[in-house]
């Protein structure tokens, strides 16, 4: 819920990728070409980090981000920023 309250209105397509490359619920951003990948990054950080009024979801999307998506980005060969 929170990565599509991020990505929905300027990374439509991207997210139709990402959701499309689901597996038993984990998401992927294998689809993505290096561009694509860090602007999708660089928006979902741009989001978790916002002090703005989130819903009660937010909270355990935002501990998975920091504790599980995070850590491996840097490994990612398509990682830039």
């Amino acid at each position: 819920m929170a990565m599509e309250a991020a990505l929905s209105k300027d990374f439509a397509p991207a997210l139709n990728i990402i959701l499309e490359g689901q597996y038993m619920n984990i998401i992927s951003f294998i689809d993505l070409d290096s561009e694509t990948f860090n602007a999708v990054i660089n928006t979902l950080r741009s989001y978790f980090s916002s002090d703005a009024d989130r819903p009660s979801f937010f909270v355990h999307a935002k501990w998975a981000w920091d504790n599980v998506v995070e850590p491996f980005l840097s490994k990612d060969e398509r990682y830039c920023c």
